[in-house]
């Protein structure tokens, strides 16, 4: 991913944007960063709001994804923990579906992907954008990391600062 690439991601929340920032520069030359090259301490300005998820291959080329890390700003605005748990355990199977969708894409993409959500979902209001980054070796990804950003900047207010 070149740099006019990561821009097109029209991040609007500069905390994302810093964080691509700083997947690009862990990444050097490779296509993706290893979790071994990502220091969460690196990013605590956004630690809440990170999710670590697992890539699990499934017999006939589909996938499942688990939790690792469902970061605390994360469970404030969904209501649930879903640590050490898979996108399928989401309330609402149209959410669930759309979760695993994007993380399927990213995976078979294997660049760098801005999700945007304003929807109704087991009775609370999601709004929300997303960056999905892939984590992974020669092999592929095994990992996405996952920065959210939450709230009424998508309403015309002005985001947080980095």
């Amino acid at each position: 991913m070149s740099d006019d690439t990561a821009a097109s991601l029209s991040l609007v929340d500069p905390r994302l944007r810093r964080l691509l920032a700083y997947w690009l520069d862990r990444r050097g030359k490779r296509a993706m960063p290893a979790r071994g090259d990502i220091d969460p301490l690196d990013f605590a300005y956004l630690l809440g709001s990170i999710m670590l998820v697992d890539v699990l291959p499934q017999p006939g080329g589909d996938f499942r994804f688990r939790y690792r890390v469902y970061g605390v700003d994360a469970v404030a605005h969904s209501g649930m923990d879903l640590t050490g748990r898979y996108t399928e355990d989401f309330p609402g199977a149209e959410f669930a579906a759309k979760l695993k969708q994007s993380y399927t894409n990213l995976v078979q993409g294997g660049v760098p992907r801005r999700v945007q959500r304003r929807e109704y979902n087991d009775g609370r209001y999601y709004e929300l954008e997303g960056l999905l980054l892939p984590l992974g070796d020669a092999a592929g990804i095994n990992m996405i990391l996952v920065g959210m950003a939450f709230g009424p900047w998508m309403m015309g207010i002005a985001p947080p600062q980095a």
